[in-house]
This record gives structure tokens, C-alpha cells and sequence, in this order.
């Protein structure tokens, strides 16, 4: 820093987005409270915020309109004699600095004299362990005499002082009515890491997942929590807010930090550079007789390194007896640091020493045979290692150690094609499917892949492929090819049918998934696997339950019983993932919630990650059906934070259109089209269901606004794709929405037909939420007589299902009906039940059709005051004016008048400042 006139200090640094202050209110009281004359001393590792308390006290209101007098100690070789002093008291008009060697009988006391000339001030010397004598002697006179308005704060890393120099020497120099005050600037813990990361990334909140790897990272020093966030890759800050390894782990250390431990170990002995690498090669805590085995030294040398190394911060006890680096970053910046002689040389000892350990460490030797460059070594203990994480459950970690193995250019083809058949098993209960998928790839590519194993691998990228990486079609096409290839396997074969047997977007018509079923149960006498048997029961129980076969829960509860041992387990659990799933789509929300409480008690939950991640999504769809609206939107983004961090693309449009209904029904109609939009854009990775769904939230906005022509346009294509599949459950959502689009154009034998071949079709099928769609598209081609009975019982089957928010939009079309013969009351108790449960934009939709018979609704209380901040219309107004919506559109979108529009976006430009509808934001 520099200073301006009266001690202003000014910084050199071009300006950047200001971290927050988190963990820092008590140091901050303490050394705020002090009255002069004080000796405060401010200690604390590198980047730890010292400076920034300093920036801090200087706006605290105990300390305004003292003198604020700053100078910093500088690591030159040969600093200027009483530099940081004569810095801090430039444009000061108390002497004129002298030139060449400082007379310090002369100019010490003129310095301390105009010190207390001043009043009030504060004295900061920043970086004390840097100083050069003049300053140090300096600062101990002043101590002796300071003046009864100064106070002296001095910062400092404890563990760069010299020993000749402590800096606590300074409080033996103070008179007695004097105080001195010292504060040791202590790391962040893990929930403040969180919250200064939050603020960083611009979140309410990250996970504590985030938090938890972050702090690892970084052990709490703010300064590296800085310069990682800001390192983050421009993605989505949400996402990057769940991404605790594929984003963290891959960040190399900040420059700075390297810097700060290059400038260290470079004024220290050799030895202490060798604990050092040695620690980072070890990247774990060990105890001194291993660390000193492993940096080649002998007990003194090592204990007397060990002892430096801790004291300059290179080093920590991270409990008892146990040393380690300070942070994973600091073992990053530590490697980083090494020549490559020096960091093979280490991974070597390390693996020699590690070898003799008894149980073996599988992973750890992979690791730094790996590193040392002996490759038979690194492949024969990552597979012992990958073969002990499958056996837990643990797919992640033998990725972790198998993918490189299998990429590897300089491995032979029969070693990765064997470690490849092992990845394959491996990552499919895990969520690293994308480095899996890369590495399977790579092998399958290879011509003189054994044929023997060539199935096995291709079955196991199909299975990879398929599961939520957003290449179902590619993976079931490996599939289809993988059952050619496995004669040799029936086991396999018999899986990958089932696989087939699975519905998807692009999977063919529901009769080839029940064909593939069909083959996969004739496989089973082929072979005895209690696993696959399992699996393939499974499958067939579940395109029974997508299908709503009145068959599917017997054979669901026939293949549950089979499920003996942790294998047959794993698919039990991926069973009851697509059942729940099944069960929602068909109206069986209570089954569903049973499902989803079963799958804890199937398998330890630590080892079933990923399909914890893609029940996510049926949970969010069962709380959107169910009316829990509260917290909805915030847990839908931490799903889709997870979802993007884990490379789950069907599980973030899933969590995503459960967005865009919420949106639509509270109001947020702009945010809505717009996920809707890209929802059904031809990208996104889609099951049938999913696009109905998206399909028929659209219909409703079109029908809504009277465009009955749109809705049809809308729905044309996703009603072929549901003829083509042949599987009528699937069309529950849109049914409705097309027979009222088509009476509304005046096509009544269109609807009619339509009604009527959905209804057969749905006739027997075990499917709840299908038969009230039969009744809701059958009361839009009914008669009016008849209209309202239909829609009543359309109600009545939603009310059994537990779902609020359909009952409600089936007692509107009740209302309209009844509101059409001139009784208006159950249009009003419509709109009453629409407000009750949070949906705003169908509340203003009825209470429009009743205004325009004559009847405004009365609003229960007062309207709730938001002062400068945007209320929920306004809000959702401003993002349609911003998006380009004429007022017009806006008014017929959300049901309000044009003028009512004009005072919305009035009101908006003037609380968010801007002047043009395009400037506005509303986030």
C-alpha cells in the first residue's frame, strides 16, 4: 500500500471483487476495544488475513478519525534503513526523511514527536519478520516512550521471525500504563470456508460437501480459498457449488501459494526440503519414522528437519504423532515445485517403504508406483486395490485407479483389455461414468482386443451409456452389438437383454422391450448366477410397471424376495429406483415414497451414490405433485448443481422441468417458457414421460392464452411418438390438454377419437394418474350435462392419489362448467384452493374468467409491503419487459391489465435503478 496525505493509504492493486469477512468478529472486537497507548500485535500464517483486519479496524467505528499511518516490510536483500516507517509517514509534514545512513540518535525521537503531534493514529507496520534493524530498533524505542494517543500495530508470520528478533520482545519495551494486545489470526473452519466461498461464487449457500473438500484443500487459509474460487472454471456457479471432486481435485495450486513455498524451503536447509517431498509424495498423514525412511535420512537429520519444517509452516501435526503437509493445495504447490528426478526419487522410497506395511496398501502403492514410472507394479496393485472398492461398493475409487491403466498408450492390449473388463464392473454404482465411458472407448478401439473380452467391455459401455450419461441411444446400440459377442457368456447376454428390456426415448415400441425381456428370462436356464438372475427379474419387473401392467407389482415383489446377497442387492436397489420412478408416472405416489424409503435399507448408502442422485428426481416430482412447495426451488437447484457436477444429464433436465412447473404455477412465467423451451429443445436428453410432461406444461400456457392452434402444433408430435412406441401410460399428461385444444378449434370428432383411443387403451392397465386423464378428456368432449360429473370424478381419483395440484386444475374445469350454467361459487373456491397452495398464475387465471363474468374475487389480508426490493409480480413482470415482451403480451400472460403492467415496470426501473426495460434484472 501506499499513503496519501494524512496517512490515507491507497491501493496499488487494480480493484477486484471484495472477498467477504467471515470467522473474524472476534479478533476484530478485541483489537477494536484496546484504548491507546497499545501495542497490538496481529500474528498469522501466510494468507491467513492480516492485512485484511488491518483494512477492516480501519472503518471500525471506535477508530474513525484516527491517523492511519501504513508501511510494509518489504523481502529484499538490502532493504532501506527504516523504510517502512519513512513509507508511512510520507506527505506527512513532520520532518524531512533523511538521505543516506539514518542518524538514529537524531532521528528517532523527531519521528516519535511528530507521531504524537499528530493525535489520534495508528501506526501499522505490516510484515514485521521482514524488517530490516533500523525499523526493528526503531519500533523498540518507540515502545519505550509511546505516545498516550498512538497505538502500534504490528502484523507478522510467527514463523519467519528470526530468533535473534522476536518480535514479542516488543511488549518488554512498553512502560507500564501502556497495554499491549496480541491476536494469533487463527484458519477458517469448515463452516466458514463455506460461507466465504458462498460469497465468492455469488450462492446463498454451497454444500457441505463443497465446504468440506474445500477446506481439505486449502486448510482454511483465506487467502487460497480466494484464489481457488476465482480459479473455478467459468461454469455455472450452482453447479460448480456440488462439485467437490470433478471440479476441486483438478485445480492446481494458486501461483501465489507455490510462490510463498518456494520462498521458504529456499532459505532453508536441504534437509528440510527433503521431509517436505517426501510429505507431499506421501499426500497423507504419517508418522516421523516413516517420513524420515522416506527422505532418506537419518533419525537427528530428520527429527532436527522435521522440527524446521513445522516451525516455517511447510509441515503440521495434524494430530499426535502424525505429520503432513498443511493442506492438500500446499502438497499440489510442494510437487509442483520438485524437478522430476526429485519427485520419482520420492514416489520410489515411498512405494519401497510402504510395501513392507502389513495389510498391504493396495491404492497408495498404485500411486506412487504410477509415479515412479513402473508401470507392472502400478497395474498389478490398482487392480488388487479396484478389486477391494467393488467388493465395498466403492465404483468411484476403482475408476479412480483403472481408467488411466486402460488409457494408457505405453500398457500392452491384453493387460488394458483385462483391467478394462474389471473398469466396466467397476463404474456402474458409481458416478464417474464419464471418465469410464472415455477410457472403454479407447480400448474398444484397439483391433487386437481378444475377442474373449471385446463383449464383456462393450456390455459394460452400453450399460454406462445408458445409465443418465445422455447417450441412450449409443449405449443401446453397444448393447445390441455386445449380445452378438457374448456366446461365450449367457450371464452377460441375459443382462444386456434385460438392459434392452429398459424403455427409453429411442429404445423402439413397448412390444421389442417386452420381447427383450422375454429372451433375457428364457437366458436364465443357461447358466446359475443368483446375481443375474436377480437382474434380469428385475428389468422384467420394471418395463411391466412403466408399462402399467396390472403384473408388474407381483413380479416387482417376486424379485425383491430373491435378493440374498450384496450383488443381487445392488440390483434391487437400481430396481426400486425405476419402480419409484414407474410408480410416479402411473399416479402411485404412496408406492412410490415406500420405494424410495426402501432403498436405504437395501445397501449402505455410502456406496450407492449414484443411484441416491437419480432418485432425486422422482422425490422432486413426487413434493411438486403432492402440493410441498416449501424449499422446493432451492432443493430443485442443489439437484441440479449435483446432477451438473456429476455429469447426470437426465437427472438435471428431470430436476429441471420440475423448475419450470413450479415456475409457471407461482408465477415465474418468462423462467418458465424459457426451461421449457430447452427442455424440448432437441439436446436435452429425454424420456418419453419427460417430454409429455414438458409438452402438456406448454400446452397449458398456449391454451391459457388462447392459441388452442399452438397447443395442437405442440402436442401433434409428442402424441405420434407415444403411437409409435405403443405405450399409452406415457401420454397421461398431454391427452387432456390435446382433446381440449382440439374442441376449442371446433375438431370435436377429432377429440372424441383421440378420447377414445387412449381410454382402450388405458383400460387395463394398472395406471391411476391415466385413468383420471381418461375422465378429464372425457369431460372435455362430453356435453355439458355430463362435463361436470367427468371432471368430478376426474377430481376425485386425483384426491385419492394425494395430489393437490391436479385435484385443483380438475375442479377448475368442474368451475368452468358450473360458472358457464351461472353458478359462480366454485370458480371462487377454486381460486381460493389455487392461493392456499402457492399457485399464482392459475389464481390470477380463474379470478380473469370470474371478472369477466361479473365476480372479483375478495383477497383475504393485507398485501405484504417490499419496500425497495421487487414483490413477486413485479419481479416476474420485469423478466418478461427485459426479455423484449410488449406490455400487451405481458398483461395476457399473466392475467392483469395493460395499465397494471405500465405500474409493474415503473416500479421495477426505479427500484433496480436503471432507465431502459432492457437494463433490467431481476435475480
Amino acid at each position: 500500500m501506499e499513503t496519501g496525505p494524512l496517512g490515507t493509504t491507497v491501493d496499488r492493486s487494480p480493484p477486484v471483487d471484495r472477498a467477504p469477512l467471515v470467522g473474524r468478529a472476534g479478533e476484530l472486537a478485541r483489537l477494536s476495544s484496546v484504548s491507546a497507548p497499545a501495542l497490538l500485535l496481529v500474528a498469522g500464517e501466510a494468507g491467513i488475513g492480516k492485512s485484511r483486519m488491518v483494512e477492516e479496524l480501519r472503518g471500525h467505528p471506535d477508530l474513525l478519525g484516527h491517523h492511519w499511518l501504513v508501511g510494509e516490510c518489504l523481502p529484499l536483500r538490502e532493504p532501506f534503513p527504516l523504510g517502512p516507517v519513512l513509507d508511512a509517514l510520507k506527505g506527512l509534514d513532520v520532518f524531512t526523511p533523511p538521505v543516506g545512513r539514518v542518524d538514529r540518535v537524531e532521528v528517532f525521537p523527531r519521528v516519535r514527536a511528530g507521531l504524537a503531534e499528530l493525535g489520534p493514529a495508528v501506526l501499522v507496520v505490516e510484515d514485521l519478520h521482514w524488517s530490516d534493524e533500523a525499523t526493528y530498533e526503531f519500533l523498540r524505542f518507540l515502545c519505550r516512550g509511546l505516545p498516550p494517543r498512538l497505538k502500534l500495530l504490528v502484523t507478522y508470520r510467527p514463523e519467519n521471525v528470526r530468533t535473534e528478533r522476536p518480535v514479542v520482545d516488543l511488549a518488554g519495551y512498553l512502560p507500564r500504563w501502556a497495554r499491549a494486545v496480541e491476536t494469533t489470526v487463527r484458519p477458517l473452519r469448515v463452516a466458514e470456508v463455506g460461507e466465504l466461498a458462498a460469497g465468492l461464487l455469488g450462492l446463498t449457500r454451497v454444500t457441505d460437501e463443497f465446504a468440506t473438500r474445500l477446506h481439505e484443500l486449502t486448510g482454511g487459509v483465506p487467502f487460497v480459498v480466494e484464489e481457488v474460487c476465482r480459479a473455478l472454471p467459468a461454469e455455472p456457479a450452482p453447479r460448480l457449488a456440488d462439485a467437490p471432486r470433478s471440479v476441486l481435485d483438478r485445480l492446481t495450486a494458486p501461483v501465489a501459494l507455490r510462490g510463498s513455498i518456494a520462498e521458504r524451503l529456499a532459505t532453508l536447509p536441504v534437509a528440510v526440503r527433503e521431509v517436505v517431498a517426501a510429505a507431499a509424495a506421501l499426500a497423507a498423514p504419517v508418522d516421523e519414522h516413516l517420513l524420515s525412511r522416506v527422505a532418506c535420512l537419518d533419525k537427528p537429520t530428520a527429527a532436527e528437519a522435521i522440527d524446521r519444517a513445522l516451525a516455517h509452516g511447510l509441515l503440521r501435526q495434524c494430530a499426535p504423532g502424525l505429520l503432513a503437509t498443511r493442506h492438500a493445495l500446499a502438497t499440489r504447490a510442494v510437487i509442483d515445485l520438485l524437478a522430476p528426478d526429485e519427485l520419482r526419487r520420492a514416489h520410489r522410497n515411498a512405494a519401497t517403504v510402504l510395501a513392507e506395511a502389513d495389510p498391504v496398501p493396495h491404492a497408495r502403492l498404485a500411486r506412487h508406483y504410477k509415479h515412479a514410472g513402473l508401470v507392472a507394479e502400478w497395474v498389478r496393485h490398482a487392480e488388487a486395490a479396484a478389486t477391494r472398492a467393488v467388493a465395498l461398493g466403492d465404483g468411484d475409487t476403482a475408476v479412480d485407479l483403472l481408467a488411466d491403466v486402460v488409457s494408457g498408450s505405453g500398457i500392452d492390449i491384453a493387460t488394458r483389455a483385462r483391467v478394462a473388463a474389471l473398469l466396466s464392473r467397476a463404474a456402474q454404482p458409481g458416478l464417474r461414468h464419464g471418465e469410464a465411458v472415455a477410457a472403454l472407448r479407447s480400448v474398444l478401439a484397439v483391433a487386437e482386443l481378444p475377442a474373449g473380452l471385446r463383449g464383456e467391455i462393450r456390455f459394460g459401455l452400453g450399460m454406462l451409456l445408458v445409465s443418465q450419461t445422455g447417450e441412450a441411444s449409443a449405449g443401446r446400440e453397444q448393447l445390441r452389438t455386445a449380445v452378438g459377442e457374448l456366446d461365450e457368456r449367457p450371464d452377460l447376454a441375459a443382462r444386456a437383454m434385460a438392459a434392452l428390456a429398459i424403455p427409453s426415448f429411442t429404445s423402439g415400441t413397448i412390444t421389442e422391450h417386452l420381447a427383450w425381456a422375454k429372451r433375457a428370462l428364457d437366458m436364465l436356464g443357461s447358466f446359475d448366477d443368483h446375481a443375474v438372475h436377480t437382474a434380469v427379474h428385475v428389468n422384467h419387473a420394471s418395463v411391466l410397471l412403466y408399462s402399467g401392467d396390472p403384473d408388474g407389482w407381483p413380479v416387482w415383489r417376486a424379485a425383491l424376495a430373491r435378493g440374498s446377497t450384496p450383488e443381487a442387492r445392488l440390483h434391487l436397489l437400481r430396481g426400486a429406483s425405476n419402480g419409484a420412478d414407474a410408480a410416479t408416472w402411473l399416479g402411485y405416489d404412496a408406492r412410490a415414497r415406500e420405494l424410495l424409503a426402501l432403498i436405504p435399507t437395501l445397501i449402505d448408502e455410502d456406496s450407492s451414490l449414484y443411484t441416491n442422485r437419480l432418485v432425486t428426481g422422482t422425490r422432486l416430482r413426487l413434493d411438486l405433485a403432492a402440493g410441498r412447495w416449501e424449499g422446493l426451488a432451492e432443493r430443485v437447484g442443489h439437484v441440479r448443481a449435483g446432477a451438473g457436477a456429476h455429469r447426470l444429464p437426465m437427472l438435471d433436465t428431470e430436476a429441471r422441468l420440475v423448475a419450470a412447473e413450479l415456475a409457471l404455477a407461482t408465477g415465474s412465467l418468462a423462467d418458465a417458457e424459457v426451461d421449457l423451451r430447452e427442455i424440448t429443445g432437441h439436446d436435452a436428453p429425454l424420456t418419453i414421460p419427460l417430454l409429455t410432461a414438458a409438452m402438456a406444461a406448454r400446452a397449458r400456457i398456449a391454451l391459457s392464452g388462447g392459441r388452442a392452434d399452438e397447443a395442437v402444433t405442440l402436442l401433434g408430435p409428442a402424441l405420434n411418438l407415444v403411437r409409435r412406441h405403443g405405450n399409452w401410460v406415457w401420454a397421461t399428461a398431454i391427452v387432456p390438454h390435446a382433446c381440449a385444444a382440439m374442441v376449442a378449434l371446433g375438431d370435436r370428432s377429432g377429440a372424441v377419437a383421440l378420447h377414445r383411443e387412449f381410454a382402450d387403451a388405458v383400460v387395463d392397465r394398472d395406471a391411476p394418474a391415466a385413468g383420471a386423464a381418461a375422465l378429464l378428456a372425457a369431460g372435455h368432449v362430453a356435453t355439458r350435462a355430463k362435463a361436470a360429473d367427468l371432471f368430478a370424478a376426474a377430481e376425485g381419483e386425483y384426491e385419492a392419489m394425494g395430489r393437490p395440484y391436479a385435484l385443483l386444475q380438475a375442479r377448475e374445469a368442474f368451475a368452468q362448467v358450473r360458472l358457464a350454467g351461472g353458478d359462480k361459487q366454485p370458480m371462487l373456491d377454486v381460486v381460493t384452493g389455487f392461493t392456499d397452495l402457492g399457485a399464482r398464475w392459475d389464481a390470477a387465471r380463474c379470478a380473469q374468467v370470474l371478472r369477466k363474468h361479473g365476480v372479483t374475487p375478495r383477497h383475504r389480508g393485507g398485501r405484504r409491503g417490499y419496500g425497495d426490493a421487487l414483490s413477486p409480480r413485479e419481479s416476474a413482470v420485469a423478466r418478461m419487459a427485459a426479455r423484449g415482451s410488449t406490455n400487451k403480451e405481458i398483461a395476457e400472460a399473466l392475467f392483469i391489465s395493460v395499465r397494471t403492467v405500465e405500474d409493474h415496470v415503473a416500479n421495477a426501473l426505479r427500484k433496480c435503478g436503471v432507465r431502459t426495460r432492457s437494463d433490467l434484472t431481476c435475480d
